[in-house]
């Protein structure tokens, strides 16, 4: 009975962290570092695609306690595991219907659930999904930003509209691609005065993870090795 107890509190010890640390993240604008995008187009937040030289992109850094050693850390500690398709990556927002207030950007859209390793969803599922990291029109972007921030952002521009768009994303993370298949990591999240539900995917380059094949055989990419190895190094099968 006791090391049920004991059990019970480590779950609940594990998916507090895991709330705990989405939240920080999303808080979070470390500081910054300008370059220019590499691809030709980038994702905008009307769900067209803009020109590399229209787009200002801003990465941040921040200190996390991810147990980054346990290839399992992130399987254990949130609330659901599954491979998805993304079948849209649908733009990207800085205020969230969930809480009702801004938030780090994120990007918003579609997808379809194959497997499921932990959790409550099924396969053939579609659902909403967001992730933190987006691009926004420069204006919309201005919008969220503390005080504190926007004197950052005036020091970096130099007090100019530097492009027309602003790409926000964590320190070396990947970008979701439509039709792709992805190893994730989920939270569901109920909207504040809606019956509107969408899933977080969480972990930043962590937790996500893009895949190939199918089943036991599948591989998902180490995105911090670049190397593909079974999904069961990430998963429980």
């Amino acid at each position: 009975m006791k090391n049920n107890k004991s059990s019970q509190n480590l779950r609940r010890i594990n998916l507090y962290l895991f709330i705990v640390i989405s939240l920080i993240l999303i808080g979070v604008l470390g500081y910054f570092m300008l370059k220019n995008e590499p691809s030709n187009q980038v994702q905008s937040s009307s769900n067209n695609s803009v020109k590399a030289d229209q787009v200002w992109t801003i990465e941040s850094q921040a200190d996390v306690i991810w147990d980054l050693k346990d290839p399992y850390y992130f399987y254990k500690t949130a609330p659901i595991a599954a491979l998805v398709r993304i079948d849209s990556v649908g733009g990207g927002r800085n205020f969230s219907p969930i809480s009702e207030q801004y938030v780090y950007p994120e990007t918003i859209g579609k997808m379809t659930v194959l497997e499921v390793y932990k959790g409550d969803i099924k396969p053939g599922q579609k659902l909403n999904y967001a992730r933190m990291g987006a691009t926004l029109k420069y204006d919309q972007y201005l919008k969220g930003l503390s005080e504190e921030e926007l004197s950052k952002i005036k020091h970096l521009s130099k007090g100019k509209k530097t492009q027309d768009y602003v790409k926000l994303k964590f320190f070396d993370d990947i970008d979701l691609k439509s039709g792709k298949k992805y190893l994730v990591f989920l939270q569901k999240r109920d909207y504040k005065n809606s019956d509107k539900v969408e899933y977080s995917i969480g972990g930043a380059q962590y937790g996500t993870h893009l895949v190939k094949g199918e089943g036991r055989e599948a591989k998902a990419i180490d995105n911090q090795t670049k190397e593909w190895k079974s999904i069961g190094n990430f998963v429980k099968l």
